[in-house]
């Protein structure tokens, strides 16, 4: 869990969703709380925040919006791709 970023993120950072998630120490060096996504320790601090939000849709709109600008600079396939070849390269 603490190691891997799910597929997940990526889908719904790619969507402009905002994410909600449950605390990952590994995604969190990528995507950080209440900047690119939501995070939460509990079912009722979920729902305390999904509340929140609901009630304070701007704010909703620019942690979703940063979250797909950071998909979208370092994670969509395109980029990914071009980090690979980098990598192929120095070992050939």
């Amino acid at each position: 869990k603490n190691n891997v970023i799910n597929a997940r993120v990526y889908e719904a950072l790619s969507s402009g969703c905002l994410l909600f998630s449950d605390e990952n120490k590994f995604m969190s060096k990528f995507f950080k709380h209440e900047d690119s996504v939501i995070y939460f320790k509990s079912k009722s601090q979920l729902k305390e925040k999904l509340i929140f939000y609901i009630n304070n849709p701007k704010k909703s709109y620019k942690i979703a919006k940063k979250g797909n600008d950071l998909f979208r600079k370092y994670h969509q396939s395109k980029i990914r791709i071009k980090d690979f070849k980098k990598i192929i390269n120095k070992i050939s």
